[in-house]
């Protein structure tokens, strides 16, 4: 079986799946026993939109194309995988943090679900999306996440968090540029790009 075959396989696609569900119910299960101590509402909507992530993925439309790059399959999951490293510390780096995580979170869920089953691990060409978040920026779902992580990191301080967000940050910049090459191949995209012009920060990047 080539390159190709092997990346498109059932049997990966199943791998994945259940390897992603099992360290999402450790992260669920940490997170969970920290609510039960603290009774910080961010923490649970936290672990439901990671959870979300997760179904997801495990239900996503099969893509027109996807790429056969190792280094993109490489930043897909490793960037998918590693927010699921994060856990609670005692430490917050200013009052008010958790408000900062819960809206992070929030969107976070509405970006989610504005792109429902177009949820992809690895840079692939599926149904452009130009509806909801994707009016204002091109990958609202990394958007969200950045916001996400630095509230996650700002109310549970850690060198740990610090450097898992760090490199989620850094895989996902990298994810959103060969996720737009994959695109490109749409003949719409080009419109929809003149039109949203913003990727991540309206009027920044």
């Amino acid at each position: 079986m080539n390159a190709r075959g092997v990346l498109a396989s059932r049997w990966l696609s199943l791998g994945t799946g259940l390897l992603l569900a099992a360290m999402w119910g450790l992260f669920a299960r940490v997170h969970w026993a920290y609510f039960q101590r603290t009774h910080e509402p961010a923490m649970l909507l936290f672990v439901a939109a990671e959870g979300l992530a997760a179904l997801f993925f495990v239900i996503r439309r099969a893509p027109a194309s996807v790429s056969t790059r190792p280094l993109d399959w490489a930043a897909g999951f490793v960037g998918t995988f590693l927010p699921l490293l994060l856990r609670p510390a005692a430490a917050g780096l200013f009052p008010g943090a958790h408000w900062v995580l819960s809206v992070g979170v929030a969107l976070q869920l509405g970006a989610i679900l504005s792109l429902n089953r177009s949820f992809a691990l690895v840079a692939a060409r599926r149904a452009l999306k130009t509806r909801g978040f994707y009016r204002v920026v091109r990958h609202p779902m990394y958007a969200c996440y950045l916001l996400t992580f630095a509230g996650y990191v700002s109310t549970y301080a850690s060198a740990r968090n610090a450097g898992v967000v760090a490199g989620v940050a850094l895989l996902n910049l990298l994810r959103l540029h060969r996720e737009e090459a994959q695109l490109a191949e749409d003949p719409a995209w080009e419109a929809y790009a003149a039109r949203v012009r913003w990727r991540l920060i309206p009027f920044v990047y």
